[in-house]
């Protein structure tokens, strides 16, 4: 509270539908349960035990004979023994009833659990602590005075492990919440004149466990144990030892990780040799930059243990319910797998079932995870559908796995699965993030970027903030290499044509594309990038004049429903020479020179022969040489406005200079802050 947290406690039971008693807001009570809640009626029985009525308190247990057995006097008795202050605020002393939850709320009868040791002759007493704790542990008075004299005779070490088997074998006998994960023998009984103990000699439990809290304590100081493994430690949950049925000295480390010896269980935990953080854990490598291996980690995120069969076969069939949804840690990643993956008939015939009954499971994952690392042609087939059909459905519990699991390339072991693993991924993913997905992948495989993988790339992704991201992309991975490096058989090709194929197929990005791909012609500090950037602008100026399609040679009149052709479109002025004019007019006439230059200067608008009526073009001489001459060209379309554009024609062959003149053309005319340095340029065509 001194820090701003106001704190609130209560006392309640299913049985009462909730809260019985409360402390008031912003008035918390030290070891106060609070006053009684409105509705609910609360008194002390003769015992101390608290009685309670009222509206919501239950009128019985299903499927009893009735109220009577529950009720008396129609009062409810809870089975726990309160002290009421002045102030009407409740303490509770202790329970009535020899029951008590642990943390996690499940029921824990300790008189059931303690009578198991009665039959063991060298234990006098023997005590269960555990409410309110994460798992239970006993407090075990010897019977040193028995009459063979055996414990006597035995060293503390031994006399430790006497105790230990008796209590393994009892936990046997228990449910997986009730076993005992550790205990303490004490040097002397539980005594009456300590108040420890009722004149029928039975537990006081809370006073017992004040009175021996230094031995209690000492079992929960950490929710873990440690083994040292060579050099480091491995740390691992005190539950899974719970869940296994294991005290800490059942857990050993051996020269190649831990072994449970009494289950035959091992598993291999290395360090590998020469590598700082790289760790071995089962079939898998990981890495992990923390000093110590949380084998928790390992155990509740399944991102950690699916397809590893050794992994799982220590924890047994038990973690797939120990699934928590946990984000991956940053510390811990999957590298690489250790061996073969083999799947046997039964696993291939039950994933097949699993599948054509649509059964969406964690055993399903881990099943198409195992067929996806074992690399085979129809076992990677199988996987991909089934990872394909958790991803249809963003609600299931398994999805963030999948999520994950699709942005981790080390999971497809061949060039064919990386593709495919890839391209499951492509709907996800837009922006920054499409960027920070495709570099994943691009580590793994820097050849990833195929044609047929691209076009798939480009049909998913279309907006500017997607071209962005392959831009950045681009520049990211170009960052990687030095000057003069060889880019043969580097992301960047890939990247390149990646870059023209999404201004082919998406024509209204085709200038920024082309700005953006003749940056990279004029770098000179790669030799063999601009070589690259240009048959990726080749790809693009190809690919997207077959969009813009062949001309139309006739056209009808809407208005005469005569038929026209472009040489009754085109006008010339008169001083325009002939030979020009045919040149002009075969242009015109035979390729898609005018329908390009107006959906670049229009931004997306499309003219076809049919869009403009008979007269409407009209082409004027700007400058007429021997060598060049400049041409204005006038549009006038029925519908859709007016079109004006330069064409220069000149009779010099295209060389370098030429095309590097163009390229800084076009590079010059992006927009900077708003500002335009030089004109539009349209394009090249050559004779």
């Amino acid at each position: 509270q001194q820090n701003g947290v106001h704190l609130m406690s209560g006392f309640g039971m299913t049985e009462a539908t909730g809260g019985i008693t409360m402390t008031d807001a912003d008035r918390y009570v030290d070891n106060s349960l609070g006053r009684p809640l409105p509705g609910i009626d609360v008194k002390l029985g003769a015992d101390g035990e608290m009685l309670i009525r009222g509206g919501y308190v239950m009128m019985g247990y299903y499927g009893t004979a009735g109220e009577q057995e529950a009720f008396r006097d129609g009062w409810f008795p809870t089975g726990d023994i309160m002290h009421q202050y002045e102030d009407g605020h409740y303490e509770i002393i202790d329970r009535k009833k020899e029951i008590y939850k642990n943390i996690k709320g499940e029921t824990i009868a300790p008189q059931k659990i303690e009578n198991l040791f009665r039959d063991f002759e060298y234990v006098q007493q023997v005590f269960l602590a555990g409410d309110h704790k994460p798992f239970n542990t006993v407090l075990i008075y010897p019977n040193m005075d028995h009459t063979d004299k055996v414990l006597q005779k035995m060293s503390a070490e031994e006399r430790h492990n006497y105790f230990a088997s008796v209590v393994v074998t009892v936990n046997k006998f228990l449910a997986p919440f009730e076993r005992i994960l550790d205990f303490r023998l004490i040097d002397r009984p539980f005594d009456a004149e300590k108040g420890e103990l009722t004149p029928k000699g039975t537990y006081k439990r809370r006073i017992i466990e004040k009175n021996f809290e230094p031995f209690i304590s000492v079992m929960y100081e950490k929710n873990y144990i440690s083994l040292h493994l060579g050099d480091f430690d491995l740390r691992v949950p005190n539950w899974f030892l719970r869940e296994k049925g294991c005290l800490s000295e059942d857990l050993h480390a051996s020269e190649t990780g831990i072994k449970i010896e009494k289950y035959n269980l091992s598993l291999t935990i290395q360090k590998i040799e020469g590598a700082k953080q790289l760790f071995r854990i089962g079939d898998f490598v990981y890495f992990c930059s923390k000093p110590f291996i949380d084998f928790q980690i390992f155990l509740a995120s399944p991102f950690y243990w699916l397809g590893n069969r050794a992994l799982s076969a220590f924890a047994g069939d038990s973690i797939f319910q120990w699934y928590r949804l946990d984000a991956p840690d940053p510390d811990i990643r999957f590298t690489e797998m250790v061996g073969e993956v083999s799947l046997s008939e039964e696993e291939i015939a039950e994933f097949e079932r699993m599948q054509a009954g649509g059964e969406r499971s964690l055993f399903g994952l881990n099943l198409a995870v195992k067929h996806l690392l074992n690399g085979g042609d129809a076992e990677l087939s199988s996987a991909l559908r089934y990872l394909t059909m958790i991803l249809s459905d963003e609600h299931l519990p398994i999805y963030p796995l999948v999520f994950e699991l699709i942005q981790q390339p080390v999971y497809a072991r061949t060039e064919m699965a990386r593709r495919a693993l890839y391209k499951i991924g492509l709907n996800l993913f837009k922006g920054a993030e499409f960027e920070k997905y495709t570099a994943a992948w691009l580590q793994s495989e820097a050849e990833l970027l195929d044609d047929d993988l691209n076009r798939l790339i480009v049909k998913a992704r279309k907006g500017e903030d997607d071209l962005t991201a392959i831009h950045m992309l681009l520049k990211s991975e170009l960052a990687k290499f030095k000057p003069n490096s060889r880019l043969k058989h580097t992301p960047i090709s890939g990247l390149l044509f990646l870059l023209a194929d999404f201004g082919i197929f998406h024509p209204t990005k085709y200038k920024r594309v082309r700005q953006l791909i003749v940056r990279y012609q004029l770098r000179s500090d790669y030799k063999s990038l601009p070589v690259l950037a240009s048959q990726a602008r080749t790809k693009l100026l190809e690919g997207f004049r077959q969009w813009l399609g062949e001309n139309q040679s006739v056209s009808v009149d809407i208005e005469t429903g005569d038929e026209y052709q472009w040489k009754d479109v085109v006008i010339f002025e008169e001083n325009i020479p002939a030979d020009e004019q045919k040149l002009l007019l075969e242009a015109l006439s035979h390729t898609s020179l005018l329908r390009e230059a107006v959906f670049l200067f229009s931004g997306g608008n499309m003219v076809r022969l049919y869009d403009i009526p008979p007269g409407g073009v009209w082409i004027s001489a700007l400058q007429i040489a021997e060598r060049k001459s400049t041409y204005r060209v006038s549009v006038q379309t029925r519908y859709q406005g007016s079109y004006d554009f330069v064409i220069n024609h000149s009779v010099n062959p295209v060389d370098e200079n030429i095309t590097s003149e163009m390229n800084w053309l076009i590079h010059a005319a992006a927009p900077a802050k708003g500002m335009r340095l030089l004109e539009d340029f349209g394009g090249l065509w050559r004779d």
